[in-house]
């Protein structure tokens, strides 16, 4: 599903050329290259520059799934792909389970 999906939003020029991590050739480091270069441009021009920086890596789990689906809606996925996601995306439940050695615990 990764492929197809990757193939549609490469196809329809859909990521932001931003996007970095999950994208063939495009990665973490190219990210870090970026945003050097473009910081390192900016002091050469004298051109104040401030920086907000996020963890996301729990971002997917705080995403509204009803607005991801109709995104990828709005990006064209329709049809047995997208009832695929809404089954997939719907109803998910998460657990942990701990387990404890009694003689491990004082």
């Amino acid at each position: 599903m990764y492929c197809r999906l990757n193939q549609h939003l490469q196809a329809n020029n859909i990521l932001a050329n931003e996007q970095y991590g999950f994208r063939k050739g495009l990665s973490t480091d190219h990210s870090t290259f970026s945003l050097t270069d473009n910081i390192v441009m900016a002091w050469n021009k004298k051109i104040h520059i401030g920086g907000i920086f996020c963890d996301l890596t729990k971002a997917f789990d705080c995403a509204n799934l009803d607005v991801l689906i109709a995104k990828l809606k709005h990006y064209g996925i329709q049809g047995s792909t997208l009832n695929w996601f809404t089954s997939y995306l719907s109803n998910r439940r998460e657990r942990t389970k701990l387990s404890f050695n009694k003689d491990q615990i004082d």
